[in-house]
């Protein structure tokens, strides 16, 4: 793991944290990102300011599909080069999920029901460690989505690459590059 360059997104708490830190320890350099609910982009009929329609389930699921846009289109630019990515999905996670909403979900996260039906940052971690730790290529493909070790099928609207390139290049515009 010593040569490996790992950056994480949301890595402040919750199953970034518990990867970062098990991924530090086998010797990665890990850059980390901070992320929060204020600066959620997304994309939806252009809106990728969402200033129309705004709840934070459809920021969340935004965010959530952006993080696979950005990955495959990463991978259309930069594959050749070297360079690798994936996205996953850990599962339902006992993390801070939720804590700042009035959302149902905050009781099902932020009650002894999360034992009976979540899981442990460290276990939702595994596929993210898995792929940083093994051989893209050969233990596993770059550009895809994965959920437990495994591809997993990505909705029609993950695997648009128009979606993907439009979504880069607003990006772009929003960082001024």
């Amino acid at each position: 793991m010593n040569n490996k360059i790992v950056v994480f997104t949301g890595a402040s708490d919750g199953i970034g944290a518990a990867g970062a830190r098990q991924l530090h320890a086998m010797g990665a350099t890990v850059v980390v990102v901070g992320r929060s609910p204020e600066k959620t982009r997304a994309v939806a009929d252009n809106d990728l300011e969402v200033e129309h329609g705004y709840t934070q389930r459809i920021a969340y699921g935004n965010a959530k599909l952006e993080n696979i846009l950005f990955t495959k289109e990463l991978h259309r630019r930069c594959h050749d080069q070297g360079i690798s990515t994936a996205a996953f999905h850990p599962g339902n996670v006992a993390s801070n999920f939720a804590n700042d909403t009035d959302s149902l979900m905050r009781y099902v996260y932020h009650t002894p029901l999360r034992r009976l039906i979540l899981i442990s940052p460290a276990k939702a971690a595994d596929t993210l460690v898995w792929l940083a730790n093994t051989t893209p290529g050969s233990d596993w493909q770059s550009g895809e989505y994965y959920y437990q070790r495994e591809i997993e099928k990505a909705t029609d609207q993950a695997c648009d690459p128009s979606l993907a390139m439009e979504l880069w290049e607003q990006s772009a515009k929003f960082c001024d590059l």
